[in-house]
């Protein structure tokens, strides 16, 4: 008798190589998701430039520039004014207004509960007669007593001028020992409370406050945040996630496409 042979194993259909495969669906959403992708990163990209060259503009203005010993002879055009003096030192000598004094929000200083004061200073030869100033950070319990100290005192107040914070509410969020307090300085909202205030500009005074030892023994507290000197690296970080995003996009695009 013959032994029948073992049937033969049946071959694995060849898969050939891989060929692109166009998937109209696939590609419309891949396109939509690279434009997005694309245009946030450029657009993380041009902050990066519009604020680093924001940066090399407040530095010349705040080192470079002379400090400004009166407002006389600014541009009447509201815009050239507030570039002309935006981040600028001021040395100018007025009278400061204790008993139009209003507060800053409060804060902690070594341990103790306070507010800044803000309180206007009269100018001369100016467009508006009065300008506002943080003067200081006082504590709460010696704010009445710091008010009489400073009434009506003609005074060279030191520091530098700059925009208002007008992007939050405009009325005061409070009172604290009878005075209206302030969340930020939003001089559009102060000029409403006080006749002939400047709603567009404020000062900040003191000097430079960073890496200043602070002493409630030298009240009150001023000074101001250095301006900072680093561009801004968070936007570059940003634009790398999302023309990353977008490059892994294309790569899984061509990974669905490319098929046996």
């Amino acid at each position: 008798m013959t032994t029948p042979e073992p049937a033969a194993t049946p071959k694995a259909p060849s898969q050939g190589p891989r060929r692109f495969r166009f998937n109209l669906p696939l590609t419309l959403i891949a396109l939509v998701m690279l434009g997005l992708l694309l245009s946030l990163g450029t657009w993380q990209t041009s902050r990066y430039f519009e604020k680093s060259d924001r940066l090399v503009w407040y530095q010349k203005q705040h080192h470079e520039r002379p400090p400004l010993t009166d407002l006389k002879g600014l541009p009447a055009d509201r815009q050239a004014r507030l570039e002309d003096v935006h981040m600028r030192r001021v040395e100018l000598t007025g009278t400061l207004e204790m008993d139009k004094a209003q507060l800053l929000t409060s804060r902690y200083v070594l341990g103790k509960l306070g507010y800044n004061i803000l309180a206007p200073l009269q100018v001369d030869g100016y467009a508006h007669p009065r300008i506002i100033v943080n003067v200081g950070w006082v504590p709460v319990e010696e704010i009445r007593a710091w008010l009489d100290k400073l009434k009506s005192q003609r005074v060279t107040v030191r520091g530098r001028i700059q925009a208002g914070d007008n992007e939050v509410e405009f009325e005061p969020v409070g009172e604290v020992e009878g005075l209206a307090t302030w969340r930020r300085i939003n001089t559009v909202g102060l000029a409403r409370k006080i006749d002939g205030l400047d709603p567009d500009l404020m000062i900040l005074a003191g000097e430079e406050a960073v890496g200043r030892k602070v002493s409630l023994d030298q009240l009150p507290i001023d000074g101001y945040p250095q301006i900072e000197r680093q561009p801004p690296a968070k936007n570059v970080e940003y634009a790398f996630t999302w023309y990353g995003l977008a490059g892994t996009l294309v790569a899984v695009y061509f990974a669905f496409s490319f098929r046996r």
